[in-house]
């Protein structure tokens, strides 16, 4: 449940609403005084503030300057309610982030159905967990901006200048959904700092909103170009505010969400599902780039391919889970035993292949012996059995193709399994 203070001299005035915003369901205490209302804002926290500009103990415009001056109310949002027609009060009470002004001669009807509508509009705007990185050198309109966003659940980071804002962007930060910017600042050009963030892959599809007093053509016309997805003039209505956050956050979720089954669906397309290594057509795909590096550059290349020994007796005698198991524990095993630059995959049933990139075969034999060798010594976890693997190794030199190396490694394999099995061969 929202809180609410009104902040009123009038009884009959400040009961008035206080029922008004009860049948809305918010909570409502009030104080007839500034000074009331200084000790209750200090004993707890309001969403809301009615706050009356005439009161006996002092300027409720002073009292507001105060509090949208400190960070610790950012949050509290603040309406407003005057006889006064005074522009330049209004103008000035905008400028401090007001979140709305009303007559006490219409201000019965007209701000309970403003408090409906916004509290609607919250509603739609549930993005607790989503980060906004808001940029604005003006602290006044900062803790303004800040104090909307954190009211609708988004999580706020603070620039106050485009300096900070480049550290915040070049370390590491939590995804970011939106970004809202000034256009003028004292640093800088916020169109160099919209242009170095769309060239970064990590933000290139966070939108960016950006805010400014000025209205002329040809600054929007060139803040489209460079990629800005919004431009809102100061001072803008917190609902059309409100309405654009939430169209542009709904746009940013809907891309992650095409990412997220991208990724889903290269990872099908690449992962053997069992072993979690490359399955045989990926290999294949990186396997040709390495094969179009040494006909470019020559750098030698090597392959290994490994078969376990007797797994169709393994998985006869102890059933199709088992060894299940023993392909997923020899993946590992091989995994720990090779460098992360060098490319394995499961080729097919319990065979295995690697590719060694610049390595050539002597090298690449003492990398199948050491992943025979530990594959031979080691002990599992699930199953008394003494597992073992035979491998066949070849170098690109040896071949006319990455078709015939990997034949060549092919027929060693099987000289290796005829000759007694769990053995390396490389001639």
């Amino acid at each position: 449940m929202r809180k609410v203070l009104v902040v009123e001299d009038s009884k009959f005035f400040a009961g008035v609403l206080k029922n008004n915003l009860s049948i809305l369901k918010y909570e409502v205490d009030i104080a007839q005084s500034l000074k009331e209302a200084k000790d209750l804002i200090e004993s707890k926290t309001y969403d809301l503030i009615s706050l009356d500009l005439n009161l006996p103990d002092g300027d409720g415009l002073e009292f507001c300057k105060k509090l949208k001056s400190d960070p610790k109310y950012c949050k509290t949002q603040i309406i407003i309610i005057s006889n006064t027609e005074d522009e330049d009060v209004k103008k000035e009470m905008t400028h401090y982030g007001i979140l709305g002004f009303f007559s006490k001669k219409d201000s019965k009807e007209k701000l309970t159905d403003f408090i409906v509508n916004l509290d609607r509009l919250l509603k739609t705007l549930d993005y607790s967990g989503d980060n906004v990185l808001l940029i604005e050198d003006s602290k006044i309109q900062h803790l303004y901006i800040k104090g909307l966003l954190e009211y609708a659940g988004l999580t706020v980071y603070s620039a106050y200048s485009l300096d900070e804002a480049y550290k915040l962007t070049e370390n590491e930060m939590p995804k970011l959904d939106l970004i809202i910017l000034d256009y003028y600042f004292d640093d800088g050009n916020a169109e160099e700092f919209v242009q170095k963030i769309k060239s970064n892959s990590f933000y290139s599809h966070t939108p960016i909103m950006m805010l400014t007093v000025s209205d002329e053509a040809d600054i929007k016309y060139s803040l489209f170009l460079l990629g800005v997805s919004d431009y809102l003039k100061k001072p803008f209505d917190v609902g059309e505010f409100y309405l654009r956050i939430r169209s542009h956050l709904r746009i940013k979720y809907l891309i992650d969400m095409l990412e997220t089954k991208n990724k889903m669906l290269t990872v099908l397309a690449t992962i053997d599902d069992l072993t979690q290594l490359y399955n045989r057509r990926f290999f294949w795909e990186l396997a040709r780039k390495e094969e179009n590096r040494y006909i470019r550059y020559k750098r030698d290349y090597s392959i290994i391919i490994l078969d376990i020994d007797d797994f169709k007796m393994i998985n006869d005698t102890y059933g199709h889970d088992i060894g299940d198991t023993v392909l997923k524990e020899i993946s590992k095993s091989v995994r720990s035993n090779i460098r992360k630059s060098d490319i394995l995959a499961r080729f097919g049933g319990e065979e295995f292949i690697i590719l060694l990139p610049e390595t050539e075969k002597n090298g690449a034999k003492a990398v199948a012996e050491k992943i025979r060798q530990s594959i031979n010594d080691k002990q599992f976890t699930h199953f008394k059995l003494h597992i073992t693997v035979s491998l066949g190794v070849s170098s690109r030199t040896e071949a006319n193709d990455l078709e015939e190396t990997i034949k060549i490694a092919d027929n060693r394999l099987y000289k290796a399994k005829n000759s007694g099995k769990n053995k390396v061969v490389e001639q």
